[in-house]
């Protein structure tokens, strides 16, 4: 059960009509300290709209299929008794220093705390990580393997629970948090389950930090009409961008590179920039959508997509695009890789015998290198996905190691000049552009046979003889597809100038508000794409 389907459209209804039925209850009590509390957010536990949301998690999840839930239910009970032992160790050491006052005697005892710690949390994310890799990498080999050694022509079923990808990685950080004594061990397994489950981040993202989840489902708000039409208008607008847009663009994207070897030169050119505004377009639609759910039921997730298009550099694009899987890997691999000992110390021998640029330059391409090789695994399980991973690498570790800048100072490159921005963006999206391609044909070879015919071939006359219009859009509707990222573009600049355009629209009069958010709603019925064949309740980062 997907964002745009009609049964999610009846579960998500159901949902939030039982939430708010349900009355809010506020439990208070008194502190020795005489003040009065919440109970519920001061011992942690769930209130009860908070269970009615666990339910619907759950619900949402059965549709997958009941065995899947199984499987995320074991992961997830099995991390929090891991941090439940994680914590009582660590109560252990601080009640074991309150009788010693020698520091180094002190110093010896959390050394070994710390140990025993440090094992659990590697045991813990080692088990964690074989279920990722069962489920996704390594299941398929063993099957298929069996098949060859048995002569079987039936392969095992492979069990793939739904949002594998991104409860492992917030299930990760959970246990790292509480090992770093970030986060302290959920005492409640309701609270900490439906943070794992919940079901508007469960299919795409965006990769919650669990003490941020947390915090919004202890808050029990009441119902806001206000809030509630919100919600509506950015579902809304992530049905827009993903089936009148990303879906029409994803027809031209999959024509041609179906059937590449028809196509020559600036086909692909064309192709590698509707694929870049057809990822956008579907992945932030269901951000869109997912924000727009948890705001029916008053509840903030983190933002993941913050105007791309105007990055001046490949690493402000990565801040940018997918931010919380960006900043997970910063948080959780980057930093602690930069400061692990063993790279600290082949670093210096470096910097001993050779010179402190060298071995700067040495942590930035071993970290960088190890961040986005994890980064293109983490995207997919094929060669092209590894070379996907190194292109960024690659971009920015020159970008941090040499400093093209400096050049282009040198060059009288007036750095605050407009035209210079411009130029920035567009080089940073043509980037980001033939990155697409590597990973779009799913096949590496397919990918440098397009990416010759692109710079081998030169035909500007398919811009006026038809051969645009034959990978599956005709004119007219190719001409859409031009306007709707036109159209996708200039509200990007309104909300970057004027801020949130929902906001600008409320301040409108009632007849023009309904007008505009009656016509976005018949766009998507009438300008979306439908119809026997095609898919289009399926989004692009549901594979990952």
């Amino acid at each position: 059960m997907v964002f745009t389907s009609f049964p999610f459209l009846a579960f998500l209804a159901a949902a939030v009509a039982v939430y708010y039925i349900v009355p809010m209850r506020r439990y208070r009590e008194l502190l020795p300290s005489g003040k009065r509390v919440n109970a519920q957010r001061h011992t942690g536990a769930l209130h009860p709209r908070g269970f009615i949301l666990l339910l619907a998690s759950i619900v949402f999840y059965l549709f997958a299929g009941w065995q899947k839930l199984i499987f995320v239910l074991c992961t997830a009970l099995f991390a929090w008794l891991c941090s439940r032992r994680m914590i009582r160790l660590y109560n252990e050491m601080d009640e074991a220093l309150k009788g010693i006052t020698e520091r180094k005697e002190k110093a010896v005892l959390q050394v070994r705390y710390r140990k025993r710690c440090r094992r659990m949390v590697v045991f813990a994310i080692v088990v964690v990580l074989l279920i990722y890799g069962y489920c996704k990498y390594f299941g398929s080999l063993l099957s298929g393997l069996y098949c060859a050694l048995t002569g079987s022509v039936n392969a095992w079923d492979i069990i793939a629970p739904l949002g594998l990808s991104y409860y492992t990685l917030s299930i990760i950080g959970y246990l790292l948090d509480v090992y770093w004594r970030k986060q302290q061990h959920e005492q409640s397994i309701p609270l900490f389950l439906l943070c794992v489950l919940y079901f508007p981040h469960i299919l795409q993202g965006p990769i919650a930090r669990y003490r941020e989840l947390r915090k919004e489902f202890l808050q029990e708000s009441p119902f806001s009409w206000d809030h509630f039409c919100r919600g509506i208008q950015l579902i809304l607008w992530g049905f827009f961008k993903k089936l009148v847009i990303a879906d029409r663009l994803n027809i031209f994207v999959t024509g041609v590179v179906d059937n590449y070897q028809i196509h020559q030169g600036l086909t692909f050119w064309v192709t590698a920039l509707f694929s870049t505004f057809q990822l956008y377009a579907d992945f932030s639609g269901c951000m869109d959508i997912a924000t727009g759910v948890s705001e029916l039921f008053g509840i903030n997730i983190a933002k993941n997509f913050d105007h791309p298009f105007t990055s001046r550099s490949v690493a402000e694009w990565w801040r940018r695009w997918h931010i919380t899987l960006c900043a997970w890997m910063k948080d959780y691999v980057y930093f602690p890789l930069a400061v692990s000992p063993h790279l600290i110390k082949i670093s210096g021998k470096i910097k001993k015998h050779a010179n402190p640029k060298l071995a700067r330059a040495f942590v930035t391409v071993v970290t960088l290198g190890v961040v986005w090789l994890l980064t293109g695994m983490w995207h997919g399980v094929k060669f092209c996905y590894l070379i996907w991973g190194l292109y960024y690498a690659c971009f920015l570790i020159v970008d941090t190691v040499f400093q093209p800048h400096h050049l282009t100072a040198r060059l009288g490159i007036d750095h605050d000049s407009t035209a210079w921005h411009r130029f920035q963006m567009v080089r940073t999206t043509l980037i980001f552009s033939f990155g697409r391609l590597i990973t779009v044909p799913d096949n590496f070879q397919v990918s440098l046979d397009i990416f010759r015919r692109m710079f081998t071939q030169f035909n500007p006359w398919v811009f006026w003889d038809g051969s645009l219009y034959t990978a599956g859009l005709n004119r007219a509707n190719f001409i859409l597809a031009l306007l709707l990222i036109t159209f996708l573009l200039v509200v990007e600049q309104m909300q970057i100038k004027h801020g949130s355009v929902r906001d600008r629209i409320a301040n409108l009069k009632l007849p023009v508000r309904w007008i505009i958010w009656f016509a976005a709603l018949a766009g998507i019925l009438i300008l979306g794409i439908y119809g026997a064949g095609y898919d289009a309740s399926s989004f692009v980062y549901m594979n990952f």
